[in-house]
């Protein structure tokens, strides 16, 4: 627990992908070899690995080589999407009996572009309840439920102020009406494991375990997410989603939102971001930069640790299988002209696997000698 006293650019073990390819191994839900493609390999190339799309360790090799293609443009701040959301009073309740793959619900596009998800549509999604004053919670980030036990989120959601989550609610899609309270589970938080490397006054290592008191049930509105272990991304359009704002400073929408994302190659991301003092040695590997291009939209205040996902198609065509590619870290001011930053899961799969699996781990990642 803690949040470490790492000075974010450390290599070690905990940092490498060497996952790939296996598929639901002792109950690690992984992306399959089908599902990879391999990218190019050079640091000009902005889809090579030194740039945030191929293997390596959390320190990329070509960190910083953005800073040589001339100067950045006058910079805005840099902030860390957390936000109080909405106090309420929960119950633990559960859902029904949940299907293999959900159908592919249709959504309204009501909240400055932000798509209204159905209940059920992505049930992995988990929100982190602060305790307030009056012994009601406050839900102010959000997390991935991975397994029956596990909710993965980012770090600096887990130590605010000093205060940490203690409860979490799992597969509701509104916050606030109590008329879907028959689909959502809620559980109190038994632990919180920081990645050790992650330092409070950086932007690097931002990823962070909770363990839950007792297990969820797994039904039609609550589920586990696949973890994508490839540092390769196939498929440029990504799906980001919270119960944040949809612009800065402006009042939480209590609602699950979602949008759609590209990825910025890391390379032109290092361009143009603003210089900032959580990132001394510019975007790692460990990162992942992401905006959508043609309506400036991106995820705000109160999104911190929600998913950025892969969602793709099954055969039959009416159903998605999610894949966790990162999760919101932090951005410039919401809706603006610079994109957003994410922390890529691919780049801590062998830490996760200690946590979360870790008789798997043991057998699966042997001591270095």
């Amino acid at each position: 627990n803690g949040n470490g006293n790492g000075n974010g650019n450390g290599k070690g073990r905990g940092h490498g992908n060497k996952g790939g390819g296996k598929n639901n191994l002792q109950g690690f839900v992984l992306a399959t070899e089908s599902d990879k493609t391999k990218a190019p390999a050079d640091c000009d190339n902005p889809n090579g690995p030194g740039n945030g799309h191929g293997r390596g360790h959390a320190y990329g090799h070509c960190r910083g080589r953005g800073n040589k293609f001339g100067p950045k443009p006058p910079p805005p701040g840099l902030y860390k999407r957390f936000a109080a959301i909405y106090n309420s009073v929960d119950r633990q309740v559960h859902g029904e009996a949940y299907d293999e793959d959900l159908e592919n619900d249709e959504v309204n596009d009501d909240f400055n572009g932000r798509s209204i998800v159905a209940p059920g549509q992505y049930p992995h999604m988990a929100a982190l309840g602060f305790r307030s004053f009056d012994d009601s919670y406050e839900y102010k980030c959000g997390g991935s439920l991975i397994n029956e036990v596990f909710i993965l989120t980012v770090a600096h959601c887990c130590y605010h102020s000093g205060q940490q989550p203690e409860t979490v609610k799992v597969g509701d899609i509104n916050l606030k009406n109590i008329a879907l309270d028959d689909v959502f589970q809620v559980r109190p938080i038994a632990e919180i494991q920081v990645h050790p490397l992650y330092n409070s006054t950086l932007y690097y290592h931002d990823i962070a375990l909770i363990r839950l008191a007792q297990p969820v049930v797994y039904t039609n509105f609550v589920r586990p997410i696949r973890l994508w272990v490839s540092d390769d991304i196939p498929y440029n359009k990504l799906h980001a989603m919270g119960y944040g704002s949809t612009a800065f400073a402006q009042a939480p929408t209590n609602v699950l939102t979602e949008l759609e994302l590209s990825i910025v190659p890391l390379l032109q991301c290092n361009q143009i971001l603003p210089s900032d003092t959580g990132v001394p040695d510019g975007l790692l590997d460990s990162q992942i930069c992401a905006k959508d291009y043609e309506r400036n939209r991106d995820t705000c205040q109160g999104d911190s640790g929600g998913p950025l996902q892969l969602n793709l198609m099954r055969k039959n065509r009416k159903h998605f299988r999610y894949y966790l590619i990162g999760m919101t870290s932090y951005g410039t001011f919401c809706r603006s002209a610079y994109p957003g930053v994410y922390t890529r899961v691919s780049s801590y799969i062998e830490w996760i696997t200690s946590v979360v699996w870790p008789d798997y781990y043991n057998s699966y990642f042997p001591a270095e000698l």
